[in-house]
Protein backbone atom coordinates (compact mmCIF):
# COMPACT_ATOMS: atom_id res chain seq x y z
CA UNK A 1 0.00 0.00 0.00
CA UNK A 2 1.29 3.36 -0.88
CA UNK A 3 0.29 6.32 1.21
CA UNK A 4 1.52 9.10 -1.05
CA UNK A 5 -2.00 10.44 -1.64
CA UNK A 6 -3.24 11.51 1.82
CA UNK A 7 -6.85 12.04 0.66
CA UNK A 8 -7.05 8.57 -0.90
CA UNK A 9 -5.41 7.05 2.17
CA UNK A 10 -7.93 8.76 4.48
CA UNK A 11 -10.80 7.52 2.30
CA UNK A 12 -9.41 4.00 2.50
CA UNK A 13 -9.06 4.21 6.30
CA UNK A 14 -12.64 5.50 6.60
CA UNK A 15 -13.91 2.58 4.52
CA UNK A 16 -11.83 0.16 6.54
CA UNK A 17 -13.16 1.45 9.87
CA UNK A 18 -16.73 1.37 8.58
CA UNK A 19 -16.25 -2.18 7.38
CA UNK A 20 -14.78 -3.28 10.70
CA UNK A 21 -17.82 -1.69 12.39
CA UNK A 22 -20.03 -3.87 10.17
CA UNK A 23 -21.26 -1.26 7.70
CA UNK A 24 -20.32 0.14 4.31
CA UNK A 25 -19.97 3.83 3.50
CA UNK A 26 -23.65 3.76 2.47
CA UNK A 27 -24.68 2.51 5.93
CA UNK A 28 -25.52 -0.98 4.65
CA UNK A 29 -24.42 -4.17 6.34
CA UNK A 30 -20.92 -5.03 5.17
CA UNK A 31 -20.22 -8.37 3.49
CA UNK A 32 -17.15 -10.12 2.17
CA UNK A 33 -17.29 -8.33 -1.17
CA UNK A 34 -17.24 -4.96 0.59
CA UNK A 35 -13.74 -5.40 2.05
CA UNK A 36 -11.88 -2.21 1.09
CA UNK A 37 -8.56 -2.48 -0.65
CA UNK A 38 -6.33 0.53 -1.14
CA UNK A 39 -5.04 1.32 -4.59
CA UNK A 40 -2.72 4.06 -5.79
CA UNK A 41 -5.39 5.67 -7.95
CA UNK A 42 -7.34 6.46 -4.79
CA UNK A 43 -10.40 4.76 -3.37
CA UNK A 44 -11.19 1.10 -3.27
CA UNK A 45 -10.96 -1.67 -5.77
CA UNK A 46 -12.52 -5.08 -5.34
CA UNK A 47 -10.80 -7.62 -3.14
CA UNK A 48 -8.21 -9.78 -4.85
CA UNK A 49 -9.52 -13.08 -6.18
CA UNK A 50 -8.12 -16.40 -7.31
CA UNK A 51 -7.00 -15.93 -10.90
CA UNK A 52 -5.83 -12.35 -10.52
CA UNK A 53 -2.42 -11.75 -12.09
CA UNK A 54 -0.61 -9.16 -9.99
CA UNK A 55 2.74 -7.43 -10.14
CA UNK A 56 4.36 -7.84 -6.72
CA UNK A 57 7.62 -6.90 -5.05
CA UNK A 58 8.90 -10.19 -3.62
CA UNK A 59 12.15 -8.97 -2.04
CA UNK A 60 13.64 -9.71 0.40
CA UNK A 61 13.99 -13.43 -0.24
CA UNK A 62 16.04 -16.27 1.15
CA UNK A 63 17.66 -19.20 -0.61
CA UNK A 64 16.13 -20.05 -3.97
CA UNK A 65 12.85 -18.16 -3.55
CA UNK A 66 11.67 -16.10 -6.51
CA UNK A 67 12.33 -12.43 -5.88
CA UNK A 68 12.24 -9.01 -7.41
CA UNK A 69 9.31 -7.32 -9.07
CA UNK A 70 7.48 -10.08 -10.87
CA UNK A 71 4.00 -11.20 -11.78
CA UNK A 72 2.25 -13.65 -9.49
CA UNK A 73 -0.99 -15.60 -9.79
CA UNK A 74 -3.42 -15.47 -6.86
CA UNK A 75 -4.35 -19.03 -5.86
CA UNK A 76 -6.15 -18.38 -2.58
CA UNK A 77 -9.91 -18.45 -2.68
CA UNK A 78 -12.56 -16.54 -0.77
CA UNK A 79 -12.28 -18.64 2.39
CA UNK A 80 -8.63 -17.57 2.77
CA UNK A 81 -8.94 -14.09 1.33
CA UNK A 82 -11.78 -13.29 3.76
CA UNK A 83 -9.62 -13.98 6.83
CA UNK A 84 -8.73 -10.27 6.93
CA UNK A 85 -5.06 -11.06 7.49
CA UNK A 86 -4.19 -8.99 4.40
CA UNK A 87 -2.31 -11.87 2.81
CA UNK A 88 -2.71 -13.77 -0.43
CA UNK A 89 -1.46 -17.19 -1.46
CA UNK A 90 0.30 -16.75 -4.80
CA UNK A 91 2.52 -18.58 -7.26
CA UNK A 92 5.36 -16.82 -9.04
CA UNK A 93 5.21 -16.38 -12.82
CA UNK A 94 8.22 -16.59 -15.13
CA UNK A 95 8.74 -15.70 -18.79
CA UNK A 96 11.42 -18.38 -19.15
CA UNK A 97 10.18 -21.61 -20.71
CA UNK A 98 12.05 -24.45 -19.05
CA UNK A 99 9.93 -27.30 -20.39
CA UNK A 100 8.92 -28.40 -16.89
CA UNK A 101 5.58 -30.20 -16.63
CA UNK A 102 4.69 -28.32 -13.46
CA UNK A 103 5.13 -24.91 -15.14
CA UNK A 104 1.67 -24.02 -16.42
CA UNK A 105 1.19 -21.59 -19.34
CA UNK A 106 -0.68 -18.46 -18.26
CA UNK A 107 -2.11 -17.32 -21.58
CA UNK A 108 -2.56 -13.56 -21.86
CA UNK A 109 -3.58 -12.71 -18.27
CA UNK A 110 -2.44 -9.11 -18.80
CA UNK A 111 1.16 -10.13 -19.50
CA UNK A 112 3.17 -8.82 -22.47
CA UNK A 113 4.99 -12.06 -23.28
CA UNK A 114 4.38 -15.81 -23.02
CA UNK A 115 4.65 -16.78 -19.35
CA UNK A 116 4.37 -19.81 -17.08
CA UNK A 117 3.12 -20.19 -13.50
CA UNK A 118 5.72 -21.88 -11.32
CA UNK A 119 3.50 -24.23 -9.32
CA UNK A 120 6.52 -25.19 -7.19
CA UNK A 121 6.99 -21.57 -6.10
CA UNK A 122 3.97 -20.88 -3.89
CA UNK A 123 3.98 -18.55 -0.92
CA UNK A 124 1.81 -16.26 1.16
CA UNK A 125 2.48 -12.57 0.61
CA UNK A 126 1.18 -9.43 2.26
CA UNK A 127 -1.13 -7.34 0.09
CA UNK A 128 1.37 -4.55 0.78
CA UNK A 129 3.70 -6.28 -1.70
CA UNK A 130 1.17 -5.79 -4.53
CA UNK A 131 2.21 -3.07 -6.96
CA UNK A 132 -0.64 -3.38 -9.45
CA UNK A 133 -3.23 -5.70 -10.92
CA UNK A 134 -2.18 -6.82 -14.42
CA UNK A 135 -5.10 -8.99 -15.49
CA UNK A 136 -6.74 -12.38 -14.97
CA UNK A 137 -5.83 -15.95 -15.79
CA UNK A 138 -8.47 -18.37 -17.00
CA UNK A 139 -10.30 -20.57 -14.47
CA UNK A 140 -8.72 -23.57 -16.23
CA UNK A 141 -5.23 -22.21 -15.59
CA UNK A 142 -6.00 -21.63 -11.90
CA UNK A 143 -7.45 -25.14 -11.58
CA UNK A 144 -4.40 -26.71 -13.25
CA UNK A 145 -1.95 -24.82 -11.02
CA UNK A 146 -3.93 -25.72 -7.88
CA UNK A 147 -3.95 -29.36 -8.98
CA UNK A 148 -0.15 -29.32 -9.39
CA UNK A 149 0.29 -27.70 -5.97
CA UNK A 150 -1.96 -30.33 -4.36
CA UNK A 151 0.10 -33.04 -6.03
CA UNK A 152 3.25 -31.56 -4.47
CA UNK A 153 1.59 -31.67 -1.04
CA UNK A 154 0.37 -35.26 -1.22
CA UNK A 155 2.21 -37.89 0.75
CA UNK A 156 2.52 -40.65 -1.82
Amino acid sequence: MRREDPAAWQEYLSELHAFEAGTTRDGLTAGASDWPEYNDAGGSTGAYQAGDVLLAGLDPVAGHEQGGRRPVLVLSGPSYNELRNEQLIVAAITSRQRGLTFHIPVGAGGLRMPSWVQSESVRAISVQRVIERLGRASPETVAEVRNRVINFLRDW
